[in-house]
């Protein structure tokens, strides 16, 4: 790893301009004699080296430091620092990330030579944080067995990264490396008693894709004994994200039924980096990807969840549910109610009932309901529909 100053800084840029001022903030990690300091290192750096999922030139070369100082930095900003290396090692490049909005725009620009030269130039960046944050592999095993359960949180999240990442960012050395950090993520599930750090684990495993049958069956001879409600959720939602054990389907429409209860299971003083939803939007949208065979066993469970929908939750909740049920048909004015079959109907009734909704106030509701060719007004639908507020 080259020294801090042998770096030509200002030829670098990052989120927000040229990166002379990084080496400062990457010293300051390392000599900071208080809490306050470091964190001022750590939020200026998490700030510029990554932004809205996108990394950059500065970032690539930062990064090795940013592993280094997980050695020596003050334990505030230990577990801040690792989600940031985290964060740059699923980071992406600005120019792969937004061409679908630029060939729209300005598709002669896309298809030029200096955009192309510039795209591939922004991916060696990705791949060069990829293989820089592989090199503090030995660190993360270790943070494993760190006291803090955030530490312990994010580290599981952090592996799982790694090895979603393609192969050839690894380093050479490394020899079946998913069979191990497997292996260590088993072991320590079944060694903490941290149900949220549990839950972490179990994600970790399922997002291993070298190992997703052998770490499933795991998971499946585990969740048969399982008492938790937390981790045994858990297991059924990780394992039903990979369309893996079918049996999982059960606990998923027991917890969503009783969302009221199962949607603050995830909600702590900690930050939990696999999800920043309520649950109950993870768990309507992972059913709802079932056939559509299935929506009659599905329908208490959806009922209850449009129960708890607003105009403002339209899109989470209510958007997946309707495309469940109407499989992109639209409702015909001249045909009304009797178009509708006997789910879609108790749904619409049900979306009608709650007060919450139909409020004509919401833009984020209007579209949803466009999509079935409905307005997000009631009297339109009283009109159209002959409902009843029952």
């Amino acid at each position: 790893m080259p020294k801090l100053d042998a770096i030509e800084w200002e030829k670098l840029a990052h989120a927000y301009g040229t990166a002379e001022d990084v080496p400062k903030w990457l010293d300051q990690l390392r000599t900071a004699t208080t809490d306050d300091v470091a964190e001022e290192a750590m939020e200026y750096l998490f700030g510029v080296l990554w932004h809205q999922y996108t990394v950059y030139g500065a970032t690539a070369a930062a990064t090795p430091f940013l592993v280094e100082a997980l050695n020596y930095c003050r334990p505030i900003i230990r577990s801040d620092l690792l989600r940031l290396l985290d964060l740059i090692a699923d980071g992406m490049s600005y120019l792969d990330q937004h061409e679908g909005l630029l060939l729209a725009c300005e598709s002669e620009a896309v298809n030029s030579e200096e955009y192309q030269v510039q795209k591939q130039r922004e991916l060696c960046w990705v791949a060069d944080c990829v293989r820089s944050v592989w090199t503090g592999l030995d660190c993360y095993v270790d943070l494993l067995d760190d006291p803090s359960l955030q530490m312990r949180i994010n580290v599981s999240h952090l592996l799982a990264t790694l090895l979603s990442k393609d192969k050839a960012c690894r380093p050479t050395h490394l020899e079946d490396v998913d069979r191990k950090v497997s292996n260590l993520l088993k072991d320590s599930l079944s060694a903490d008693s941290e149900s949220l750090v549990q839950c972490s684990y179990v994600f970790a495993l399922t997002s291993i894709p070298a190992r997703k049958q052998d770490n499933v069956l795991f998971l499946e001879q585990l969740m048969k004994d399982m008492t938790d409600p937390r981790l045994k959720i858990s297991i059924a939602l990780a394992t039903r994200l990979l369309e893996q054990m079918d049996g999982a389907v059960e606990v998923l429409i027991d917890a969503l039924t009783r969302s009221a209860e199962t949607d603050r299971l995830y909600k702590s003083d900690l930050e939990w980096p696999w999800f920043d939803r309520w649950l109950r939007f993870q768990l309507v949208g992972c059913l709802c990807a079932l056939p559509q065979e299935r929506l009659g066993q599905l329908m208490p469970a959806l009922l209850a969840t449009i129960d708890r929908a607003s105009d403002m939750t339209a899109n989470e909740d209510l958007a997946p549910i309707l495309r469940y049920a109407f499989q992109g048909q639209k409702v015909n004015p001249e045909m009304g109610i009797q178009q509708l079959s006997k789910p879609q109907n108790l749904l619409l009734q049900r979306i009608y009932d709650n007060e919450k909704l139909l409020t004509g106030k919401s833009g984020n509701a209007e579209l949803v309901f466009s999509k079935i060719g409905l307005s997000a007004r009631r009297d339109g639908w009283k009109d159209l529909l002959g409902f009843e507020q029952t």
